[in-house]
């Protein structure tokens, strides 16, 4: 049987159902406030209204003008991002916001004639993603190809944060084409942090024998390795599959719906990068959509340069999983630049959207040319699970890499992280020369 990307779904929805209970509780906090135009101050409707760091908490302002939107304390430094087409975007620092009604007002934007451009109708939006599903064998890689990339795990319990492993990768992929499992990883170096969530050992060895059980039912899809299943959450990397949701088969139902279940768009913005216009759709199942899940598109080539997938919920049970994408250009052909994956954390019975893993993927300038392949025994095994001391730790190697420079470890999870001991401290006790 093929392996596919929809099999995987299933797969994590079969692990999660086999949980009793599910946690509804935590701290959050409500951001409640009305959306006007700065000259005549009439209320603004489907402003698209986001946490900047942390995107999949966001929102659309009602047709009044008016949005609320809940997010965890643990993301009190962040800001929030307001936008709207024909319009400035604003950042407001969640800290200068009050706990009542805040009033936030938006300039018009005064388009030059180089900056007109045609935009997508409502009716024409079944058009418009027909010509980018036609246009993904054109956009994305045709053969092999290398990027180094960091590799971060942040994971959360609450308003805390409890745990990180972050590793240098070599990543060697090929053609969009050939099936993602068929890809190498090699890890370059690693470190991690203490585990500080209330982990239930028990629980752990449970669920692992029950995903290895449905394993077989399914033809396993999730890999054990944190850092393959962070990298495998690429939906546009299966848009080739017959399965996939970007698939010719598939992408009507998964945009537009059906009668009974209908799927609703909004154009929440545009984009001028260079001489290209980017198309900013939000779209789901309420009217207007929510906004977590999102596609920008470049509208000379009808390439997905963002794709943001979120999944709040199976009726009344409480789930949570969220794709984004984030792919740049090199000589005509799109590459990814990040990649991120969040789902739920089952290490105990307090099971709910407050315990998340976020994995997430920096990939640096790709690589087409004179490749010096992974060696067979350098490549991670899927099925590897690292565990503390698995690696050795080199704060020299540390020092110098790039890519951490380029993306330091926020403050606030630092601090969280080091409400015991130091992360130093950390990374030489849990590394395999200590």
């Amino acid at each position: 049987m093929k392996k596919t990307f929809m099999k995987y779904r299933i797969f994590t929805f079969l692990l999660f159902l086999s949980f009793p209970t599910f946690a509804q509780k935590g701290k959050n906090v409500n951001i409640k406030g009305i959306v006007i135009d700065a000259k005549n101050q009439d209320p603004l409707p489907n402003t698209f209204i986001y946490l900047k760091n942390h995107s999949e908490f966001s929102i659309l302002s009602s047709n009044s003008g008016e949005f609320d939107l809940n997010y965890p304390n643990l993301f009190r430094t962040d800001t929030l991002v307001i936008s709207l087409l024909g319009y400035q975007k604003k950042q407001i620092p969640l800290s200068n916001l009050n706990q009542k009604i805040n009033q936030i007002s938006l300039n018009q934007v005064d388009i030059s004639l180089q900056e007109v451009v045609v935009q997508p109708d409502e009716s024409l939006f079944e058009e418009f993603f027909t010509k980018v599903i036609e246009n993904i064998p054109n956009n994305y890689p045709t053969k092999k190809h290398q990027l180094n990339a960091l590799y971060r795990r942040v994971s959360t319990d609450y308003n805390e944060y409890t745990k990180l492993v972050e590793a240098a990768v070599l990543v060697e992929d090929y053609d969009y084409k050939r099936d993602i499992y068929h890809s190498k990883i090699k890890i370059e170096a690693l470190r991690q942090s203490d585990e500080l969530g209330d982990v239930d050992s028990v629980l752990i060895q449970s669920f692992q024998r029950l995903s290895e059980h449905i394993a077989k039912q399914v033809e396993r899809m999730r890999a054990n390795s944190m850092i393959n299943e962070g990298f495998e959450s690429n939906i546009i990397r299966y848009a080739r599959s017959p399965n996939s949701m970007l698939s010719k088969e598939n992408y009507k139902v998964a945009f537009f719906g059906s009668s009974r279940f209908p799927v609703y768009h909004s154009l929440v913005g545009t984009e001028i990068h260079g001489q290209d216009t980017i198309f900013h759709i939000a779209f789901g199942n309420t009217d207007p959509p929510k906004g977590d899940s999102f596609i920008k598109i470049n509208s000379r080539n009808f390439a997905i340069e963002e794709f943001q997938l979120t999944s709040n919920g199976f009726g009344k049970i409480e789930f949570y999983v969220q794709h984004y994408m984030k792919y740049k250009e090199v000589k005509g052909v799109y590459y990814p630049e990040k990649v991120e994956y969040r789902m739920m954390r089952f290490i105990n019975r307090d099971i709910g959207s407050h315990q998340v893993d976020i994995h997430t993927f920096w990939f640096d300038d790709v690589q087409t040319e004179n490749l010096q392949k992974i060696r067979p025994r350098d490549v991670l095994d899927r099925d590897f699970r690292i565990e503390t001391r698995s690696f050795d730790y080199d704060k020299d190697f540390w020092e110098r890499y790039e890519l951490i420079k380029k993306h330091p470890l926020d403050p606030s999870v630092k601090k969280s992280l080091e409400r015991f001991k130091s992360l130093e401290k950390q990374f030489e006790e849990n590394s395999k020369n200590r």
